[in-house]
């Protein structure tokens, strides 16, 4: 115990000698104490939750199959792509799954349309099942391409994916199984990294997706406190997104469409976001820190210029676990960005 005391003596003039040290631990003790800290507890009270209903609650066998479209936002996947629509394939949902791959500049990306257009003979041989290519010749982005497959979609129920992600083979059957519930709009579930074994930077993300996007979101989902639909892997019922009018144009329009969606369950409380464990994709993160900087800073910047600017105003359609969500989750990263931005200009890291 005398030894452990001395330590820290040792540990507290070391501190006080270092003025740089001092000052960042005032600017971050506060922000863990009165952020992250109350997310944990509201996340883990949650979880709780679920396991306890898990427990008790009997399996629900769905008697309704409903037709399924999946999206797939193409851009330079090249013959990667073909993974993503290869999962959906071999899906084990027993009903019809539409997919819709739009190949956005098709001019400039030929590698990924003739990709695609190699998977027309095998499409035959997977029953139940039905693929469309549609070829955008100017590259029109993300939005574009998501209204696009929207305005040809015949499924009841609509997944927003991109073309470098595949899925688990009951991620459908999963999902749908939430919208047996009427007042169920939007379901998300786990993302995993793929190439966690490519790099120290690979390894970090792939645990960071497990507690954020994982273990998160199962906590938030009992309080329909989701913060995000990611736009890699979205799942809507169509109904609805007509009714709000698909995508907006601009930045973030996966958190765009998610603040438009809360700010209407302000108004129709009986709205609900779900979360389904079972229904897990997989995707490639960034394999060296720098990547991972520029791009965790590229999410950030989008972050503030819609909380800033687009939906300044937004949060007083919010209820009030909606409102601590977001401004937790949203000053949580912010402040992450400016401690990452000093970082940028290192050139390469690892």
């Amino acid at each position: 115990m005398q030894t452990l005391t001395q330590t820290g003596q040792i540990l507290l003039v070391f501190l006080l000698q270092d003025q740089g040290t001092v000052s960042y631990l005032l600017i971050f003790v506060p922000f863990v104490l009165f952020l992250e800290l109350p997310l944990y507890f509201m996340t883990w009270f949650g979880i709780f939750r679920y396991l306890t209903q898990d427990i008790y609650e009997i399996p629900f066998i769905s008697p309704a199959i409903p037709r399924v479209t999946c999206a797939i936002t193409c851009y330079s996947e090249g013959k990667a792509v073909q993974n993503t629509v290869i999962s959906l394939l071999e899906q084990t949902y027993p009903g019809h799954i539409e997919i819709i791959a739009m190949v956005d500049g098709v001019q400039k990306n030929q590698a990924t349309y003739q990709a695609l257009k190699d998977l027309i003979p095998q499409i035959s041989s997977y029953p139940r099942r039905s693929f469309i290519i549609i070829p955008k010749i100017q590259r029109g982005g993300r939005v574009s391409s998501l209204n696009a497959g929207l305005s040809r979609a015949s499924g009841e129920v609509f997944l927003a994916l991109d073309g470098d992600t595949s899925f688990d083979n009951q991620m459908v059957y999963r999902s749908v199984l939430h919208f047996q519930n009427d007042n169920v709009v939007a379901v998300t579930g786990p993302m995993r990294v793929r190439n966690a074994k490519k790099s120290l930077a690979t390894r970090l993300q792939s645990l960071e997706y497990m507690l954020s996007l994982q273990v998160g979101k199962l906590g938030l989902t009992n309080m329909n406190a989701i913060n995000n639909i990611p736009g890699a892997f979205g799942i809507f019922r169509k109904s609805f997104l007509q009714q709000i009018g698909g995508w907006n144009t601009g930045t973030a329009e996966d958190l765009d469409l998610t603040l438009r969606i809360k700010q209407y369950q302000g108004r129709h409380p009986q709205l609900r976001f779900e979360y389904e464990p079972g229904a897990v994709s997989h995707t490639d993160a960034p394999e060296t820190f720098s990547d991972f900087l520029r791009q965790r800073l590229r999410w950030d910047g989008d972050l503030w210029y819609i909380y800033a600017h687009k939906h300044n105003t937004g949060f007083l359609h919010l209820s009030w676990v909606g409102v601590i969500s977001y401004l937790s989750f949203g000053t949580a990263s912010c402040f992450r960005s400016l401690c990452l931005l000093p970082l940028c200009s290192i050139r390469s890291i690892w």
